[in-house]
């Protein structure tokens, strides 16, 4: 795979590798970062999901799904670094409140294996949109305690991508 992930800390003048997975080479699905760039959220194909309140100094692995070798699809973060979403293809979404300290499944479509393919939420988190590949769009309005489907689309198997 060889995959790398870099940052760059000057509006993309110059970049520096960063290597949240030690010197494993993996293909990084998902990546996300709260607005001053110090909590950031990065979801490899294989279980793992790696996170830095340091603005990549450091990292340290989160497993909200416990141990699985899932696929990190999606990932969004409040503009604070507390509120983080992650979503797997397998169909679980798990929420973090305490900068993914500790995290809970949320399940907006019900019990489905239908993959999460986007992710997006407001800069407070308390709008939270998520999309699954099979067409079905949810909107929180409460910071993820309870959602509700929407349908801009019409009643479509599309896949929905790049919300943001």
């Amino acid at each position: 795979q060889n995959a790398r992930l870099y940052l760059s800390e000057n509006g993309g003048d110059s970049w520096t590798e960063t290597r949240p997975a030690g010197d494993q080479d993996y293909a990084w699905l998902t990546v996300t970062m709260s607005s001053n760039g110090q909590t950031i959220l990065a979801g490899v194909n294989n279980g793992r999901l790696y996170i830095t309140t340091n603005g990549g100094d450091t990292w340290a692995e989160t497993r909200p799904g416990g141990d699985n070798d899932l696929a990190w699809y999606t990932s969004s973060i409040s503009q604070d670094g507390q509120i983080i979403l992650a979503g797997v293809r397998n169909g679980r979404l798990y929420l973090s409140t305490n900068g993914g300290s500790g995290w809970g499944e949320v399940q907006p479509a019900g019990n489905t294996d239908q993959p999460w393919a986007s992710s997006t939420m407001s800069s407070d988190a308390e709008i939270i949109f998520a999309g699954m590949n099979a067409g079905r769009l949810y909107r929180s309005t409460n910071g993820g305690d309870s959602w509700g489907e929407m349908q801009p689309a019409g009643d479509t198997d599309a896949q929905w991508t790049a919300l943001g």
